[in-house]
């Protein structure tokens, strides 16, 4: 009981300082340039770039610039907190779900989520330690390989260094299965799983 109060209290303070984050980013960055700064000097690989940032930009719609989860999403990855950006990225897509949010916003989002799924070293990581395991067993069903597995708190789940839990079982095998790398058979309740 004490470890879910505990669990509890580092999520609502890691939500807390995410906010925040956010708020003092939001205020700093809506100053303007001084009058009498320098004109700036560009390289080629400058120019490149600042293409590749204004047709990226023209890519995003504003409906999803302004949302607060892409924001702490991106925020948190760039921070190398790969847990908390899977979370905002989860609740980016299903907040979206819920309000009926289609078409094009929507694709872009969710084409987001997966490209960081990509990056995410936990997803990698996930995926080298359970396909072994897929392989090994002819009938693997994802509840039995749930029960198998460790379920973590907060603090630990945030170690980068861990072996993969409970709670990261759903999120790796869905998106292997999205992306090509496993086949999930929907079997009662569960799935069974086979390597593709």
């Amino acid at each position: 009981m004490i470890g879910k109060i505990i669990d509890l209290i580092f999520w609502i303070l890691s939500l807390y300082v995410s906010f925040f984050k956010w708020i003092f980013s939001f205020f700093t960055n809506t100053s303007t340039t001084p009058a009498t700064s320098q004109p700036e000097q560009h390289h080629a690989n400058d120019k490149d770039q600042q293409a590749r940032s204004k047709e990226s930009t023209h890519e995003i719609p504003r409906e999803l610039r302004d949302n607060n989860f892409i924001v702490w999403a991106r925020e948190a990855e760039a921070n190398e907190n790969f847990l908390l950006a899977r979370i905002n990225y989860m609740k980016c897509v299903e907040d979206m779900r819920r309000s009926k949010i289609t078409g094009h916003v929507f694709r872009v989002a969710e084409e987001e989520y997966d490209n960081f799924v990509m990056r995410d070293p936990f997803y990698r990581a996930g995926l080298k330690f359970f396909k072994p395991i897929i392989e090994k067993t002819p009938v693997m069903m994802q509840s039995g390989l749930s029960k198998q597995l460790p379920s973590m708190n907060w603090p630990t789940l945030c170690n980068a260094s861990r072996p993969p839990a409970k709670e990261d079982l759903y999120y790796i095998l869905y998106f292997a299965a999205k992306f090509g790398e496993i086949r999930r058979v929907k079997k009662g309740r569960s799935y069974q799983l086979y390597l593709v």
